[in-house]
């Protein structure tokens, strides 16, 4: 099940919930208890920095090396 983060468009609140699916209730706040929250666009977690911007030429961490 995946792990949506919301904002309690009441109390301002950010947290973090586990819904079992797209069509499930929204939860509520659980600092003040309103349903009225709203999902928030979460980002992917893992390594800073994220890909390689330097193009083909530049380092990377995987694939043969010496090549051009």
């Amino acid at each position: 099940m995946p792990i949506y983060e919301f904002i309690c468009d009441v109390c301002g609140t950010p947290f973090e919930a586990i819904v079992a699916s797209s069509g499930s209730p929204a939860p509520e706040c659980p600092e003040c208890a309103s349903e009225k929250v709203s999902k928030q666009l979460s980002r992917f977690s893992g390594k800073s920095g994220g890909a390689s911007s330097s193009g083909p030429k530049g380092s990377s961490s995987c694939g043969p090396r010496g090549f051009s």
